[in-house]
Parts: C-alpha cells; structure tokens; sequence
C-alpha cells in the first residue's frame, strides 16, 4: 500500500528475528576478531542463512599460518565464547570521513568513504559495520564452530551463534541420547557402539553371501 501526506502508521519491529539477528550477527564479529588475533586470519567473506552462517577465512597477515585446522578454530572458539562470558560491551563510534576512522587499529579498512561507522568490543575486535549489535557479548549467549574446509583459496569456517546453537545442541543431544538407548549404551560408548554394530553386520551380509 502506499501512504500520502498526512496519513500516520504504527511500525513494529519483529524483535525475535532481530535478536536473532544481533546474536548471530554479534557472533561473528566475535568469531572474525579471534581469528585475525590469533592466526591473522582476515574475513573476506560472511554468509547468513537460514540453517548456519559461514565466514571466508584468508589466512594473510601471519604468513607462518597457511591453513586452518578443526584444532584451531575449537581453541577460537574457546576464546570466542570466553569474550561472551566475560559480558564485554559491544561499543559504537561514529565518524564523519574514512580518514578520522582508519586512526583506530582497525581489523580491516572500512569500505565506505564517509559516515563510517565503527563497532568494537575487547581489545581484539574493531572493524566498521552497519549491522545491528545487542549491548554487550553475554546477549550472545553461546558461539559453535561447526566445520571448516578450504574454499576458493579460503578457509570456510561453518558456525552457529546465539539461540540458533542452542537449538542445534538440543537437537544433537536428543538424538545422541535416543540413539544411546536404543543400543543399550550410554552417550559417550555411542560411537564405539555404532562401529561395533557396523563391523558385526559386514560380517552378517559376508556371511550371508557366503550361504547364497
């Protein structure tokens, strides 16, 4: 519909997928600053889906560094989620012109020229954004890397952030402790259990051909 001079309207914001937004959002600049600070790994790429976001790691400003491991994103993560827990506050500057901006130690140079708006939280995390931020880090609530692979000369580290993780964390444990129970075992016996289901079927259908 299109509104004329002198009607009024009542805007609502959707706060639930807003927050969702800003947790997820908050995560990875979380995620982003961790690994520029312990490896110097720049972020020339985010996605946000709908199932999982995903960050193009380039691995260029320590050139000892030349890839990735799962090793080394679980200890990002660690620190990531330690930030969170620590509540820091998610501070925001504003500055006229590009210039007056680069003077802060920036994690990468801003894109626009003008009105730049600056985001940083601790003392390993400064970079503008336009995106929306809760206050501070705890509103994050949890941070969970879930995979990373090389991609198009990158590292594509997959995560989870705020109520997103949690939601995959129940999902993972039901199914961990359904699974469990239906072999008789506790959840941490559940991958011994599976392998040892696995090889006695090998030897069932070998069997079986064997009889044929």
């Amino acid at each position: 519909f299109s509104l004329e001079s002198g009607q009024t309207a009542d805007c609502r914001i959707d706060w639930e997928r807003r927050f969702d937004n800003m947790q997820r959002h908050c995560g990875e600049h979380i995620l982003s600053g961790m690994f520029f600070r312990e490896y110097g790994g720049v972020n020339r790429g985010f996605h946000m889906g709908d199932d999982y976001m995903t960050i193009d790691i380039s691995l260029e400003e320590k050139p000892e560094f030349t890839e990735l491991t799962m090793d080394m994103c679980l200890k990002v993560e660690r620190f990531a989620n330690e930030a969170v827990w620590a509540n820091l506050p998610v501070i925001t500057r504003r500055f006229e012109n590009r210039e007056d901006a680069e003077k802060l130690p920036l994690r990468k140079r801003p894109t626009v020229t003008e009105h730049v708006r600056i985001v940083a939280m601790g003392d390993f995390e400064m970079v503008a954004c336009g995106g929306t931020h809760p206050a501070t880090a705890g509103q994050i609530g949890l941070v969970k890397i879930l995979s990373v692979a090389p991609a198009r000369g990158k590292m594509r580290v997959t995560f989870l952030a705020g109520q997103r993780a949690l939601a995959d964390y129940t999902c993972v444990h039901d199914a961990a402790h359904q699974a469990a129970a239906m072999l008789s075992t506790g959840v941490e016996n559940l991958p011994a259990a599976v392998a040892a289901m696995q090889e006695k079927l090998r030897n069932a259908e070998f069997e079986l051909l064997q009889m044929k």
